[in-house]
């Protein structure tokens, strides 16, 4: 039979045996939780942003100006010039982007992305997060009740316009500022894609959905090409509706273009709407892109490591 204290030092364990259980599980399940970082649904309600991100955000942001000396005319004429220059006005003007525009853009050209880095790395620099610091980036879900904050310093580059030639000139502006946050970024910053996810992007979503919403492209002077890079953003999101909204854009213009019998057109829509399945099905696996983990910091769970593992998608990121 056990000595006294040995019977009870067993009882105090015993005792302390389910708080310990649930202890090692709830950290556990916090850890897994925060690890795997899944987007809230469409329909589920917006994640309430902690109060100390909030003040951060907006400290961050209050009274950020753009340097006219680098936010120009010039610079935006220098980036629709490299994005769509010499390319004809036909192609420019059309329901959808042409197989050779699809290279231009997307194909890793050294050439080209020298062009980009003349354009716009002396502005991404200016607005990069040392002078433009952001809250660490944690969901879109957390960025998204500040998206007006985050626009606030750029629409003044796109607002108002009293005419019909200050309306175009406005409006590539404005298409400047998204091609430049959102595209240009990544040829710029190949070799530094944190940078990319964890702040231009942020302020890609914010920039384009301000102009989106202020309807800026949506006049005949701009074609439903031009218009498809305002809509770019949300495929490079990780949240779900975000996705679901690329995605009823583009089938909306596919149904349009099949109306209007270009067959050209249709087949090019059809690819991003494959396109942009292929991001939607990773974030409804994982409600985050894995190979971005890295670059932000972020420890994987076993199922995106056995993901990369086995050639999941990274999109030619790495």
């Amino acid at each position: 039979m056990p000595s006294e204290p040995v019977r009870r030092r067993t009882l105090l364990w015993l005792g302390l045996l389910p708080i310990i259980i649930i202890t090692v599980y709830t950290a556990a399940f916090r850890r897994d939780t925060s690890s795997s970082n899944i987007s809230s649904r469409k329909g589920d309600s917006p994640t309430t942003p902690h109060s100390d991100y909030s003040d951060n955000m907006a400290g961050q942001l209050r009274g950020f100006v753009l340097n006219p000396r680098v936010f120009n005319a010039s610079l935006y004429k220098s980036i629709y010039d490299v994005w769509f220059g010499g390319m004809p006005a036909h192609a420019v003007n059309a329901a959808a982007p042409t197989k050779e525009m699809a290279m231009r853009w997307f194909a890793v050209d050294q050439a080209f992305d020298t062009q980009c880095v003349s354009a716009g790395a002396e502005a991404l620099d200016a607005i990069g997060p040392s002078r433009l610091a952001l809250p660490k980036f944690t969901t879109v879900q957390e960025d998204r009740a500040h998206y007006a904050d985050m626009a606030r310093p750029f629409a003044s580059q796109y607002d108002g316009a009293a005419n019909k030639e200050e309306a175009s000139a406005v409006g590539k502006n404005a298409l400047s500022l998204v091609l430049l946050l959102d595209q240009l970024s990544r040829n710029v910053y190949r070799q530094d894609q944190g940078l990319i996810y964890g702040h231009y992007d942020r302020l890609a979503r914010a920039v384009s959905r301000d102009v989106r919403a202020r309807r800026i492209l949506e006049g005949p002077g701009f074609s439903d090409v031009q218009r498809y890079w305002l809509y770019m953003p949300l495929m490079h999101s990780e949240d779900l509706a975000d996705h679901e909204e690329f995605d009823e854009y583009i089938r909306e213009k596919v149904t349009q273009a099949e109306r209007a019998g270009d067959e050209a057109s249709v087949g090019s829509l059809r690819s991003s709407v494959d396109f942009g399945k292929r991001h939607m099905d990773i974030i409804r696996q994982f409600g985050r892109f894995p190979h971005r983990n890295k670059w932000l910091g972020r420890e994987p769970t076993r199922q995106e490591t056995a993901f990369l593992e086995d050639g999941g998608d990274t999109f030619g990121s790495g």
